[in-house]
């Protein structure tokens, strides 16, 4: 579904860039993932890190206008069968190598045992999850392909796309309705928005306590 619905964004409006992530920045919801590192000794139970868990498509990052600061963004070789890899935050890096580049670490979804090591090949600038004078956040992105099994049914449920066009005029909601559509008519594109509509109702609450 996501391979043929990013393949008939670019076909139908050709500058276009186009990428799938499991929840949108500033949307306020929470899904995270504990974490290990290979390398390191097991912390206790209570001190195991955690990481805001996204799953994230090819050219996501570029659609989001999301620097990739160091590496590189995930790509369509990315896939099931191929070495697993991560891309994490500026704040995740910092917080856990804050001496040394974390592109070429190793890091699991915890517990390891049941979770292949997958390498960091980018770290990406910080992004709001939760409010614009929110604090950032250590975000942990997985290659759409490489989904673990407990995010297929969340994912499958709920799935955020950005597309970035080179005019404005060059999709229009009903397009991408209609291209939703053609690749299964059983799924529901909904809440069609620009950037700057989901930026304002992640102020709406902030806006009100001002005016009242």
């Amino acid at each position: 579904f996501h391979d043929h619905v990013q393949q008939r964004i670019t076909e139908r409006a050709p500058a276009s860039v186009a990428g799938a992530i499991s929840l949108l920045p500033l949307s306020g919801l929470l899904s995270t993932a504990d974490v290990e590192f290979p390398d390191r000794p097991a912390p206790p139970p209570d001190q195991i890190p955690q990481a805001h868990f996204r799953i994230a498509g090819p050219d996501y990052f570029r659609a989001a206008g999301i620097r990739i600061l160091t590496g590189r963004e995930f790509q369509t070789s990315d896939q099931e069968r191929g070495r697993p890899v991560a891309i994490v935050s500026q704040t995740f890096a910092r917080r856990h190598w804050p001496n040394d580049n974390a592109v070429g670490q190793h890091l699991a979804l915890a517990p390891a045992a049941s979770y292949p090591d997958m390498q960091i090949v980018g770290v990406a600038s910080d992004v709001k999850q939760f409010g614009i004078d929110g604090d950032a956040t250590a975000d942990l992105y997985v290659p759409l392909h490489q989904i673990p099994a407990f995010q297929v049914g969340p994912v499958a449920a709920r799935m955020y796309w950005i597309v970035r066009v080179n005019q404005p005029d060059a999709l229009s909601p009903r397009d991408l309705h209609r291209i939703v559509y053609e690749v299964d008519p059983e799924i529901a594109a909904s809440n069609v928005q620009t950037l700057s509509q989901v930026l304002a109702g992640a102020m709406a609450p902030t806006r009100a306590h001002v005016l009242l």
